[in-house]
């Protein structure tokens, strides 16, 4: 049990000017008393996602909400590699976590953090199926449900 952000994710993060270290983490509207999977999950699912991940529409659908990150792109942003982003985690973070069983843990993260969205989604499809969403874009949005679905469900297997 820990605090989870809800939605940690490097654009809620502030980096310093000039070192390479996050000096503020912002956003905290949807934190909780939980497990710290959560926050893995939603900070490390785009580099887990394929890189063909269907969308629902060019630019506004599941790609807009989600973009792939591949090991080869990542590196061109700067990012370390997914099990050295976990290894770092595990031996920073207080009381320190097993490596090895967080590299296999991730996975099952991933699954709750596409899941969790792809309940999100619904509602918001549901809301513009209603006539009450407000933004344009949300019917498109909507659509990405089972996509998400479908990923949460193979990150399990």
């Amino acid at each position: 049990i820990s605090i989870v952000h809800g939605d940690f994710k490097l654009d809620n993060c502030i980096f310093h000017p000039t070192e390479p270290r996050v000096i503020a983490v912002i956003d905290w509207e949807l934190s909780t008393i939980g497990h710290y999977g959560a926050d893995i999950g939603n900070c490390l699912a785009p580099l887990f996602m394929p890189a063909e991940l269907p969308d629902t529409e060019p630019g506004r659908g599941v790609r807009a909400i989600l973009r792939p990150i591949s090991e080869e792109y990542g590196k061109e942003l700067g990012l370390p590699p997914r099990n050295a982003f976990i290894e770092h985690y595990c031996r920073c973070r207080t009381p320190k976590l097993n490596e090895q069983a967080e590299l296999t843990n991730v996975w099952y993260y991933v699954a709750f953090y596409l899941w969790k969205n792809s309940v999100i989604l619904q509602g918001i499809a549901a809301r513009s199926a209603r006539g009450q969403a407000s933004s344009p874009f949300a019917q498109m949005i909507g659509k990405g449900t089972p996509i998400f679905g479908i990923m949460a469900e193979s990150a399990l297997d």
